[in-house]
């Protein structure tokens, strides 16, 4: 069994990109489970869709194309998925992402060369996937999927979210050459790799999809810790956490900032993360210090109280202030 997952093109790149962590996970759980994997990330070539073709036809043929895509991605997710079509019609072809997860039905409504629509948390979907394709499961007993079928779409009920994050295994960066991942750093491009220490947002905002999730899971420490060490052997320059609240959780953050800084990881890489105003303290603040946070990127969207409360954003313009002044301290 083959999958190829691949990153469709964008209009125009950038001198720096972040690699796709979902697709990386997705490359792992399927690799743990015998399944033959291959990545292309064509942003990070900085490919257009006719390098994709010419790729493609070379390729060992897969079984299954998993695209993933953002609203902005989608028209060129699915021209990926008619140049998959057009050289093998038999080929099934998945997409995944935040706007499949938005608008299952009316994804594959508009684009006919989507078979499936894996909605939400995809590991585990695509595992059942695969056993559709070795073992004919029926679509119809496959949760967190939407499909085309005798002419019709069908979508079945979500499925459940992942609870132990522990269990799924490191995102899979051997299927890449990450020094072609960069970030800014000061006036220098470093190598940039994603992590998160947990999933989901409990918040309301109102133009968040939350496509995660609200209920937060998070991931063990030592996890977290290990999987940072391994980033750095690899070539890691810079950390980005890209968890949605990075300190949702002020003790557990604290105790993670703790275990960073006894590690001297501070002294072996950049680290940046995202966060809210309102999870934030003076503690939390110096002990991100202490273990060599170098950026903090808040969600302040408006200094209007009015604003603010329109989009459900759960804070205040004094909360803000006080954040970024105690920032200003810090530094």
């Amino acid at each position: 069994m083959r999958f190829l997952l691949v990153y469709p093109p964008l209009k125009s790149y950038t001198n720096y990109w972040h690699p796709h962590l979902g697709l990386r996970y997705l490359s792992a759980i399927l690799s743990k489970n015998g399944v033959q994997t291959k990545i292309i990330d064509c942003v990070a070539n900085k490919w257009d869709h006719l390098d994709f073709e010419k790729s493609f036809v070379k390729t060992q043929k897969p079984d299954a194309v998993l695209i993933t895509a953002t609203t902005s991605e989608i028209n060129s997710a699915h021209k990926i998925a008619s140049i998959v079509k057009r050289h093998d019609k038999h080929v099934m072809t998945i997409i995944g992402g935040p706007h499949t997860t938005a608008e299952p039905e009316l994804t594959l409504k508009q684009f006919k060369d989507f078979d499936i629509a894996v909605i939400g948390e995809g590991e585990y979907t695509i595992l059942d996937i695969r056993d559709y394709l070795e073992n004919k499961k029926p679509l119809n007993k496959i949760k967190g999927i939407a499909y085309h079928q005798d002419n019709s779409i069908f979508v079945n009920e979500k499925n459940d979210i992942i609870l132990d994050l522990d269990k799924l295994p490191p995102p899979d960066w051997k299927k890449f050459p990450i020094k072609r991942y960069r970030s800014y750093l000061g006036m220098r491009t470093v190598v940039e790799l994603p992590i998160i220490t947990g999933r989901g947002c409990p918040n309301q905002c109102v133009f968040c999809q939350r496509a995660l999730g609200q209920r937060v899971r998070v991931r063990s420490i030592s996890y977290v810790i290990e999987e940072i060490q391994k980033d750095i052997e690899l070539g890691a320059e810079s950390i980005y956490f890209c968890d949605e609240t990075f300190s949702l959780f002020k003790k557990r953050t604290i105790e993670l900032l703790n275990e960073m800084w006894k590690r001297n990881i501070d002294k072996k890489v950049f680290w940046h993360c995202e966060t809210r105003v309102d999870s934030v303290d003076e503690k939390v603040l110096s002990s991100m210090k202490k273990a060599g946070c170098k950026m903090i990127h808040f969600g302040v969207e408006s200094g209007s109280n009015a604003i603010l409360k329109k989009c459900k954003k759960g804070i205040n313009r004094k909360q803000i202030i006080t954040a970024l002044e105690l920032q200003k301290d810090l530094v």
